[in-house]
């Protein structure tokens, strides 16, 4: 491979890269838009947020939207005494 060619094909790959982080920051203001246009629907009491293989977007869009207005979201060993109390049961 040639110096120019591998130069064009970084170009391109960062070209790629740019475009995607640019796409994906102008999808999660409108999932923040869209998710804060919901709360304030009478009786609407949550949202449900997937994403494959972007969990941390998904995160990302939970900080940002305040959903959880200073609750601790749930993770495996958040609540290790709860946890020994469901096993004896």
């Amino acid at each position: 491979m040639t110096g120019s060619r591998c130069v064009q094909e970084n170009h391109s790959r960062l070209w790629r890269f740019l475009l995607f982080e640019q796409t994906l920051n102008f999808v999660v203001i409108q999932i923040l838009d869209l998710v804060q246009e919901i709360r304030t629907i009478r009786g609407v009491h949550g949202v449900h947020l997937m994403a494959y293989r972007q969990e941390e977007t998904v995160a990302e869009i939970i900080e940002r939207s305040g959903v959880l207005n200073g609750r601790v979201p749930w993770y495996p060993g958040r609540d290790p005494q709860a946890n020994a109390n469901r096993m004896a049961s």
